[in-house]
C-alpha cells in the first residue's frame, strides 16, 4: 500500500534505530527531558541542531544524546524536527498515530 500524505520520513540506521528525518534532526520531548542523537547514530552534526541543545540547555531543560529508537519514540510526549532552513521546527510528529502503525 503506498501512502502519499505523510510529509518527513523517518530513516533508520543499520541497527534499527532512528537516524533522523529526511534532512533534519530529530529531537524527542520525554518526561521534560529533550532527547536527540548523537555522532555513532548516521547522523549529520551541524549547527542548527548545536543551536537548539544550546538554546534548550539555556532554557534550563534537561538534554539527553543518546541512541534514539522506535520504542522510544511510540513512548515519548511529543517529538519534532529541525533543520536549516529559516531555523525552525519542520514537523510535529503525532506519536498517537505512530504508535497506531504496524512496522513490517
Amino acid at each position: 500500500m503506498r501512502r502519499s500524505d505523510y510529509d518527513e520520513a523517518l530513516l533508520l540506521d543499520e541497527s534499527g534505530n532512528i537516524a533522523e528525518g529526511s534532512g533534519e534532526n530529530l529531537f524527542l520531548d520525554h518526561g521534560g527531558r529533550l532527547l536527540t542523537n548523537d555522532e555513532r547514530s548516521s547522523i549529520l552534526l551541524g549547527i542548527t541542531r548545536d543551536s537548539m541543545i544550546e538554546i534548550a540547555r539555556d532554557l534550563c531543560c534537561e538534554v539527553e544524546i543518546g541512541t534514539l529508537t522506535l520504542e522510544g519514540l511510540r513512548s515519548t510526549d511529543e517529538a519534532f524536527f529541525t533543520g536549516t532552513p529559516n531555523f525552525r521546527l519542520k514537523a510535529e510528529v503525532r506519536t498517537s498515530a505512530f504508535a497506531r502503525t504496524r512496522w513490517s
